[in-house]
Order: structure tokens, then sequence, then C-alpha cells
């Protein structure tokens, strides 16, 4: 869709250079490309040349086209948009979001197309408006991860007594999470009470070693925001003596913004990492499960000799990993949290965080196994009950069938 938008620009400005009509695009039409399997150039020269002929032959080729042809199409078209824009964004938007998209609906086709786009503005100013008064204060809470557990419960009981223990373990990891929107006009706020928050720490006695910025309720940042908030990554690392900041956004596509936020808070602008873990497995065995371009880490057991408990995790831990940053974006909060245990334990005893991540690879690949075995004895009795429905289907004909069909689980005592 930017591609075919950035080509209308395009279109637009060389028809108006040389005083031709201005160009439109109309996103039915790119549905229905999309649909047929449109894609490519051989694809658009082909709707280049179409579009060509019907421009010289038009009115002559449509007397030949039956106009019930052209009402399917429209209705085709009306009923699938509706389904993507109504029914399967209703999981996307929050309640006050959805009655918008419901209120451009109904006035546009109660008065029309010039209406619609008017309540469209009107709804989206609304929307902001009510969520930017809801969450005038952008930081939601601040607390310890000594409250919070990640999805990493299959530790050793070493591990377990580090990252329990109130002086190096989850009691030095600690999580500000933010909300709304993040504007210029609060983001002053913010930074300053995430700044009196971490002196607060400070002064007594308990300076976190791992800092973790949650954006995951943030629902936008305007750019002067996100410089803020980058500039604010280095105000933690240096006058504070933070080691290790982490951003948690909450979503796949990084912040919700336009600035590359993302890649201005990552120190090595790479954004997406191989593993969610401090370490990768070095084990001959596991490793076998791993693609090649995956990187391993080898910890040096003179580490642990050479420093004492107090050395900088830049040293201890960061280290042995492939990419030596103090920051590092994270798409959900458990990764966050994940990422930090292992730093914590790293701090500690290297070697016992390699262990429990080859023991936690090793478990991984017993439930794969296990899993897989169990689908394909599934597989295999969906296709013998099909089989018996169809007496004279070929296997072929069977493999088809099975193709249609989708795995679906329920628990006990749910209507179907």
């Amino acid at each position: 869709m930017n591609a075919e938008l950035i080509a209308h620009g395009y279109s637009n400005a060389l028809s108006g250079i040389f005083g031709g009509l201005q160009n439109y695009m109309a996103y039915s039409n790119s549905v229905i490309y999309s649909k047929s399997n449109g894609k490519g150039k051989a694809s658009s020269l082909g709707i280049v040349a179409v579009s060509a002929a019907i421009f010289v032959y038009g009115p002559t080729m449509a007397s030949y086209v039956p106009r019930c042809m052209a009402g399917t199409l429209l209705l085709h078209v009306g009923i699938d948009l509706f389904i993507e824009g109504v029914v399967e964004s209703y999981h996307d938007y929050d309640r006050l979001e959805y009655s918008g998209i419901w209120l451009i609906t109904v006035v546009m086709i109660t008065f029309g197309m010039d209406a619609a786009l008017v309540a469209g503005i009107i709804a989206a100013l609304s929307t902001y408006a009510v969520q930017s008064i809801t969450y005038q204060y952008p930081i939601r809470g601040a607390m310890t991860a000594a409250r919070l557990r990640s999805s990493a419960w299959n530790r050793s009981f070493e591990a377990q007594e580090i990252l329990m223990d109130k002086m190096k373990g989850r009691q030095r990891i600690y999580v500000i999470q933010m909300q709304g929107h993040i504007f210029f006009g609060n983001v002053t706020t913010m930074t300053d009470e995430i700044k009196r928050k971490l002196k607060e720490k400070c002064n007594a006695d308990d300076k976190p070693i791992v800092v973790i910025l949650d954006f995951s309720r943030v629902l936008g940042i305007d750019s002067s925001a996100a410089q803020t908030i980058a500039k604010l990554k280095d105000s933690i690392l240096t006058k504070y003596g933070i080691e290790l900041v982490l951003f948690v956004t909450g979503q796949a596509d990084g912040f919700p913004c336009s600035y590359d936020l993302s890649r201005k808070v990552h120190d090595n602008s790479v954004v997406s990492a191989t593993s969610k873990r401090l370490l990768e497995p070095k084990d001959a065995l596991l490793l076998e499960e791993f693609d090649q371009d995956h990187i391993v880490v080898e910890i040096d057991s003179s580490l642990e000799r050479n420093f004492d408990s107090r050395s900088s995790i830049r040293v201890r831990a960061l280290s042995i990993e492939s990419k030596n940053t103090p920051s590092r974006v994270c798409q959900t909060l458990d990764d966050a949290l994940v990422f930090a245990e292992d730093v914590l334990v790293a701090i500690q005893d290297p070697d016992l965080l390699q262990r429990d991540v080859n023991e936690s690879c090793r478990n991984g690949r017993r439930a794969r196994s296990v899993e897989s075995a169990g689908q394909m004895m599934e597989e295999r009795g969906a296709k013998l009950f099909l089989e018996t429905l169809c007496p004279g289907a070929t296997p072929e004909d069977i493999a088809h069938l099975f193709s249609l069909l989708s795995r679906e689980k329920y628990r006990l005592g749910e209507v179907i």
C-alpha cells in the first residue's frame, strides 16, 4: 500500500507538470488487485496495458459487459471491505475507537461520503481528546521485579536463589510503566518523574542494575516526545549509573510513532535479536536445532575470578553477549524480564546461566517432540475419518480435503 501511494504521488506530480488531470487511488481497487493474487511488475504492467485499452476502446467494450457483473463486483467488494473494516477490526481498537468506526459507517450509509468524512474527523479528534484527558499523567506505575515473574520459570535452584536475593536479585530490576498518549505537553512531566524516582532509589542505597521502561500501554508518541525519550536513555545510563536500560514496545512493529525510536534507543541499531535470552545454547547436540547464522557465545570461566561482585555489568554480563550494548528493545514485558533476569544471573555466575539455557533448550526440544508426535497422530486419524466418509476418493483427494480443514481447540464445558 505504501508503494502504491508513492507511485500515485509521482504520477500526480508528473500530471501536474504537463497540465494533466489529477490521479486518485481507490482502496477497493487495491483490494481487488491483492485478492486476485496480483504482485510484481508483470501484474502492474498488465493493469497499465488494460487501462490504456479501456481508455481508448472503453465505451465500445462497456456495451458488451453485463450490468449484473458490475453490480456483483461492487457488492462483493463492499461486503469484503465491511468485514475487514468493521467486523475483523473489533479486537484491534478499544470501545471508543470502535464506536467511531460505526459512526462513520452509519453516517456514510445515511448521508453519503462527504458527511462521513466530516464524521470521521470529528470522531478522530474526539477520541484523541478523550484518551489524552483520561491518561493525563503519563506514568501508570513503578515497581521492582520482586513482584513480577517472567515466563522463564524453569531455572535451576541456584539461579532462583540469586534472583530471590534482595541485594542481587529481582529487587535490582526497576520497572516503570507508561500509559496513554505521550506528546510534547506531558513528556517533560514523564522524564522528570522518572529521574525523580531513580534519584530516590539511588539515595536510598537501592540503585537498580536494570531499568525497564514499559511502553506497551502507550497509545501514541509524537516526534518531539520520541526524541526526548531517546535523550532520556543517555541520561539514565550516565547520570544515574544504571547499567542496562530495556525498552518495551508492546507490539512487533516498534513504538507507536513515526519517529524511528527503536533504533535511537538501541545502541547497535539492531532491533530484532535472534534470541530473547542473553546467551545461546552452546552444547553441540543442542545447536543442531539452530540455524548456522546464530552466534554461539563462549564464556570465559576466568571471568568470575577476575571481577568481584560489584564490577560493572558491561564487563561481567554484557561482555559475554555478541553485541555489547547498555540498552535493548523488547517486544513484551515478559521478554524484558527474561533478559534482565539472565543478566542478574550472569553477573554472579555466567556458567550457571549457560547451563540453565542449555537445560531450557533441552526441555523445549522434548516438548516440541511430544507435540509434533501428537499432531501427527491427529492428522492420521483425521485422514482415516475422511477415507471412511469418502470411500472412492484417491489419496490426493483426501490430502486436498484435509488441507481445507483447520485445527481448533475447545476446553471442557465450552459450547460449540
